[in-house]
């Protein structure tokens, strides 16, 4: 068996990269795959406050590696302490004991073990006392999950997350009771509430993004902010979506889907309500213009279903 093991945080184009090594390289010998999966961040054992905002939740994460490598291993590892006392000795010798694994794909960037300050060339030494051949694999330049957040947090570019993860960003959740401002300018908005606290938000402003309703894809012009518009700012930011389609919808408490497809501007306050309705008009107008034709592709089939 040959096998690698990551954290997967967005399963995106570097991470595919390794993984479509690690089955082309176990299609040339016949042997199974495994995908050794940490399925939360370590830092939320070791050090909860430093846990970066995460770009799939678990389910997720699991679910998209499963769908995109149907004939791999995907074993999913909890980060205990007991795992997280293990050198990368341990661990080598745990997935060989414990699964058979005689072979090993290792990233350029990839640590892991108590030990994180082992180079690549002790991991190979270790493989070979351990009778376990290390395969060294380059990852695409100027791809990680740490850049992806970037993108998202500082930048806002849904755009260019969607060109280097290979899908459009996510958030999945429940639509609640708002102010219902929206629907007295002729604008009504499902305000979404997240459902993993640990999902990151991206920037505050104004995208066009796909919404995912009952199983049907629907055009959306969506707002991450405090409305300033509305007198008092909110004391954190709310993600409000306007589908739009003509047709009456029944949201509250539904499960909703956002795909950030493009940003289009940032939040900011409007003299008056009219001014915010001659806007959102305007952004409603460009969205269509920007979005592609429906239904788009998305990475998880059974996403809202």
């Amino acid at each position: 068996m040959i096998g690698t093991v990551g954290t997967f945080d967005g399963v995106h184009a570097g991470h595919r990269y390794l993984l479509d090594t690690l089955t082309a390289l176990a299609r040339e010998k016949g042997e199974e795959a495994a995908i050794f999966v940490l399925a939360d961040h370590p830092l939320r054992l070791v050090a909860p406050e430093r846990v970066p905002p995460q770009l799939m939740t678990r389910a997720e994460k699991l679910g998209l590696i499963g769908e995109l490598y149907p004939e791999a291993r995907v074993i999913p590892l909890d980060f205990t302490p007991e795992l997280r006392a293990l050198t990368h000795r341990g661990f080598m010798q745990k997935i060989a004991d414990e699964f058979g694994v005689n072979r090993l794909l290792v990233g350029h960037d990839n640590r892991f073990g108590s030990d994180r300050d082992v180079t690549p060339d002790r991991y190979a030494d270790t493989g070979r006392e351990l009778g376990m051949e290390v395969i060294m694999c380059p990852s695409l330049p100027d791809v990680s999950s740490t850049v992806l957040r970037h993108l998202l947090l500082d930048e806002g570019d849904a755009a260019r997350f969607g060109e280097l993860a290979r899908y459009p960003y996510m958030l999945q959740g429940h639509v609640e009771h708002g102010q219902a401002v929206g629907r007295t300018i002729g604008f009504p908005t499902a305000n979404l509430r997240p459902d993993d606290p640990f999902k990151l938000i991206p920037r505050r402003g104004v995208y066009a993004a796909v919404a995912l309703l009952d199983g049907r894809q629907y055009p959306a012009v969506v707002n991450i902010g405090v409305r300033p518009t509305l007198g008092e700012a909110a004391a954190s930011p709310t993600i409000e979506a306007h589908l739009l389609t003509p047709e009456p919808l029944d949201l509250y408490d539904k499960p909703l889907t956002i795909c950030f497809m493009a940003r289009l501007r940032d939040e900011r306050r409007f003299p008056s309500l009219e001014e915010l309705r001659r806007q959102i008009e305007t952004d409603s107008a460009r969205a269509l213009k920007i979005l592609p034709p429906l239904p788009i592709q998305l990475p998880l089939s059974g996403v809202n279903k």
